[in-house]
């Protein structure tokens, strides 16, 4: 007798990714350049969210959907690129 509902691995499939989902550079000027403008302190940086995703599976994003329906109101998460200055007076 053939059991077609039992558990097997046919319908696995390899969802292997990589991501790259927060990066934040960012660069202290010195203090002798910060004290001629009359500044305490400087900082500059920039800050990325969701830059890249490489899947050898197109159009298929695990980390959005627990169940694996990529396409059923389910969107890629936005990239976001943000510029910012701190600075102590």
């Amino acid at each position: 007798q053939i059991q077609q509902s039992a558990t097997s691995t046919r319908f696995l499939t390899k969802a292997d990714f990589l991501a790259l989902n927060n990066i934040r550079l960012g660069y202290t000027l010195p203090s002798t350049f910060v004290d001629k403008m009359g500044l305490s302190n400087l900082d500059l940086f920039i800050t990325g969210d969701n830059l890249a995703f490489w899947s050898a599976r197109k159009g298929f994003n695990p980390s959005t959907s627990a169940t694996g329906n990529s396409n059923f109101y389910s969107y890629a998460p936005l990239s976001t690129i943000v510029f910012g200055v701190n600075l102590t007076l």
